[in-house]
């Protein structure tokens, strides 16, 4: 049994875990997984530049 119970995270600590998560391991995913991933940070970054202007 646990001692302490985990606090529980928020989703932006989750994103932020996982992606810290893929980045460590980047070389280990499979090239379609990378491309597809390339994809969305480049619409993210896309979409924050237009939220800009």
């Amino acid at each position: 049994m646990k001692d302490r119970r985990e606090v529980p995270k928020t989703k932006e600590q989750q994103r932020m875990d996982q992606l810290r998560y893929i980045a460590e391991h980047w070389d280990e995913l499979p090239k379609s997984l990378q491309c597809r991933f390339d994809g969305q940070v480049q619409t993210v970054q896309d979409f924050l530049k237009m939220d800009q202007a």
